[in-house]
């Protein structure tokens, strides 16, 4: 009969380094980061952003609308509130991409002093403005398109607003009239 003998040697077995699989996964977790992670929160802030300065827009075209000496008839040196609101948001959207403006509209706002109720007027107001007995304040409302970054196709996730097309948006600015005189004219 034979015997077999059995040696009590420990064999050397070498384990890989850690070095050779993160190489491996790096590319991948790099475009993970940016892809997938990045884009979208780069995107998102490029819309809050661009909402941001459409809302900075309309207020400023509130400012400048009530800082006009009349509402509807205007000359070349002293523009309308309604010229007004409409050259300054359109001089203020041309120095940002990304933002597009549909309509501006402005609204008398005349608030009685005692009673309480609001009443809204598109166009001069009938009669002379009586300070005494009410308040006024031009009220500019723009409805407008913010471009997202990175416009995405629409074919992958369908029509998603901010994402694969502009999003729609309408801002609203209020400022107190500082001639309420000239809403007559």
């Amino acid at each position: 009969m034979m015997s077999f003998q059995v040696s009590n040697k420990t064999t050397n077995v070498k384990c890989r380094t850690r070095k050779g699989t993160t190489l491996a996964e790096l590319p991948i977790m790099l475009w993970f980061i940016f892809v997938l992670m990045l884009m979208p929160m780069l995107s998102i802030s490029t819309l809050t952003l661009r909402s941001a300065l459409m809302n900075a827009v309309v207020q400023n075209a509130a400012q400048s609308a009530a800082k006009a000496k009349t509402f509807s008839a205007g000359t070349a040196e002293k523009p309308s509130a309604l010229q007004a609101a409409t050259q300054a948001i359109i001089s203020s959207v041309r120095q940002f991409p990304g933002l597009t403006v549909g309509s501006v509209n402005c609204v008398i706002l005349t608030t009685p002093v005692l009673a309480g109720g609001v009443s809204r007027s598109s166009t001069r107001l009938a009669a002379p403005a009586d300070s005494s007995r009410n308040i006024y304040q031009i009220e500019t409302v723009v409805v407008g398109r913010v471009e997202p970054l990175i416009k995405m196709s629409p074919t992958l996730f369908g029509v998603i607003p901010g994402v694969t097309a502009p999003l729609l948006v309408t801002y609203m600015g209020r400022a107190m009239s500082e001639n309420p005189q000239g809403l007559n004219q």
